[in-house]
């Protein structure tokens, strides 16, 4: 143990640590600024610093449920006053972490056994253009063309790993470069350095390579070394294997380190478990903010989806990055299209979120792919309309967005109905739950009788004027959900080949079924929609609770209503293996919207 002692004076102020006992390889000072009055103490490669200014959001090394410091960090403002206790008092508990020592870069490095040719510098392309960009050591910031330590004047010119030995690199060369070659080694222009050892530093090893030197075999094999997150502005999700949660402050700074874009690395600790679609998550790599207001974790990031922008707190609202190509494909497919009556187009978005759909939808600046269309937007989560209306302002689309509602999906359909406002497209875009949704949205959202009824004439009259005509050019409604079944392994779609194509014709005709399900349309009865804890999620974790059917449900269909039944089904991607994610696109059936009564658990709600 090293017991280190600094003083730095500046002025009047004084800063003073005494007596910190740290391990000395573990733990050193990289700088003092005296300007900013900043105290900077690396461990394990990374540096904090402690400022006396206070701001709104403070900084921690973990998430807000989390009371203990990550060993990775420790950082503390000393003044004068400090005392020997108080210095002690820290470090202590950063050494006393449960975390295992967060490691240095510098002890972590590969050794890759080559061989090599030296050649003179002057003919070193010579060389070079004989044995090819493809026979030569592919390393990132590692330069096959070595400096020779005892000959200056001579280059190393540094074979692949795939060769072992100079006879293998020349038979699988040509043979005139193969004949050249051999007569420089004769002629001793050309020498042969075996074995030859490239050491490849920290910062040129892949992620897979600096965890495999970090995390022993013993409790983690080569193939759960896992390297896949979601990138959410300078925010990187993952999900991470029980075996590797020991590990979790070293695997988050190897993430950070490796991608350039990733500032915060956060894990999701369980199933999501509330209504808002944002999974618990704590921080396992860099400064996270608490928001001093509700001491709740704040996540703020900014990131773009096609010529535009969205800023959001991905630890309060929801955000797929995945489905970036869906929101292009739905506004280029629907939301174009003049509606029959001509006018602009009206879309209700029923979980709009931070606006994925709505901004494009609403923009009206054609070169970025606006669609023009009014819009009115809700969602149940106030944070998410928070971030819905910074980004309308940011895309400069506000004013074709007539409101933006916090409410509950099922009863914002009827109210817009209610106020007399007429909407072509409507948007139903929580896989999970919203086939269930379907009866308690729409069905007898267009029964004026019973609304006359139900809100009074004076309501009726008003939704009767606004709808007139309606069964001519239906609203069109985008629901998507998840069907079960055999996926490829590709994460997007279904992969190639006639194999895939029968997938995704099987999974469109499932996503059909569970609609017409839901709608009772086809089947003998309505059954009650059904529920169960989901087994996975985007990234394999555990999921929400989500709806269920079982075999029988689909194949209850009748298949002359099947054919008559018309809608567009598209298969999103694959959500994990045996799920995907569908949108079956639909106009509003007649029979459901203006036949039938509206459910009275929901009337009672309005």
């Amino acid at each position: 143990m090293l017991s280190a002692f600094l003083s730095v004076s500046s002025g009047s102020s004084n800063w003073r640590l005494i007596h910190l006992p740290l391990p000395l390889k573990r733990f050193y000072f990289t700088r003092v600024s005296v300007r900013s009055k900043k105290l900077v103490l690396k461990s394990g490669g990374s540096t904090s610093s402690s400022s006396p200014h206070h701001h709104r959001h403070r900084c921690c090394s973990s998430s807000s449920s989390s009371s203990s410091s990550s060993s990775s960090r420790l950082v503390r403002r000393m003044t004068s006053s400090s005392s020997h206790s108080h210095a002690r008092h820290h470090a202590n508990n950063a050494l006393s972490s449960s975390q295992p020592p967060v490691f240095l870069e510098t002890d972590i490095s590969l050794s890759l056994a080559t061989f090599g040719l030296s050649v003179p510098a002057k003919q070193t392309s010579r060389f070079r253009n004989l044995l090819g960009k493809e026979r030569l050591l592919k390393r990132p910031n590692v330069n096959p063309v070595q400096v020779s330590e005892h000959a200056p004047d001579r280059r190393i010119l540094l074979i692949s790993v795939e060769y072992t030995s100079l006879s293998e690199l020349l038979s699988a060369m040509p043979v005139e470069s193969t004949s050249i070659i051999k007569d420089a080694i004769d002629t001793s222009e050309v020498e042969v350095i075996q074995p030859y050892e490239v050491n490849v530093p920290y910062d040129a090893l892949t992620m897979q390579e600096c965890l495999r030197q970090i995390i022993p075999l013993a409790e983690v094999k080569d193939d759960d070394l896992q390297g896949s997150f979601e990138l959410v502005g300078r925010v990187a999700h993952v999900n991470l294997r029980d075996a590797l949660l020991p590990y979790k402050r070293a695997y988050g700074k190897v993430l950070a380190d490796k991608n350039p874009r990733v500032e915060i690395v956060v894990n999701k600790t369980s199933a999501t478990k509330n209504e808002f679609r944002v999974f618990p998550m704590e921080v396992i790599h860099g400064p996270p903010c608490i928001n001093e207001d509700d001491g709740k974790l704040s996540l703020v990031t900014e990131v773009k989806q096609g010529r535009f922008k969205y800023q959001l707190d991905y630890a309060r609202v929801y955000w797929n990055s995945r489905l970036e190509r869906e929101h292009a494909r739905l506004c280029e497919t629907h939301f174009l299209r003049e509606p029959k009556g001509g006018g602009q187009v009206v879309l209700a978005d029923l979980y709009c979120g931070i606006g994925p759909f709505v901004v494009p939808a609403a923009s009206s600046d054609g070169t970025k792919g606006g669609c023009n269309c009014l819009v009115y937007a809700n969602d149940l989560n106030p944070d998410s309309v928070k971030w819905l209306k910074e980004n309308l302002r940011r895309n400069k689309c506000s004013s074709n967005v007539a409101e933006a509602s916090v409410d509950d999906a099922v009863l914002y359909a009827r109210k817009l109905v209610r106020r007399g406002i007429r909407f072509d497209h409507a948007v139903m875009n929580l896989p999970a739950l919203a086939v269930d949704h379907l009866v308690p949205a729409f069905q007898g959202i267009l029964n004026f009788d019973e609304l006359a009824t139900d809100a009074g004439s004076e309501v009726s009259q008003v939704a009767t004027a606004a709808w007139d005509g309606w069964q001519d050019d239906p609203p069109w409604i985008h629901c998507y959900c998840f069907v079960r079944g055999k996926t490829s392994s590709g994460g997007l779609g279904d992969g190639t080949g006639k194999a895939a194509a029968a997938r995704e014709v099987e999974h469109v005709r499932d996503a059909k079924r569970l609609v017409m399900h839901r709608l009772c349309i086809g089947t003998p009865a309505q059954r009650a929609a059904k529920r169960q804890r989901a087994d996975d999620d985007d990234q394999g974790g555990g999921g929400d609770f989500e709806a269920t059917y079982a075999p029988e449900d689909l194949e209850s269909i009748d298949a002359d209503e099947e054919a008559r039944f018309e809608c567009k089904a598209h298969v999103v991607r694959n959500v994990a293996p045996g799920k995907i994610m569908v949108c079956v696109s639909f106009p509003l059936p007649v029979e459901v919207a203006s036949t039938r009564s509206s459910p009275s658990d929901v009337l009672a709600r309005l």
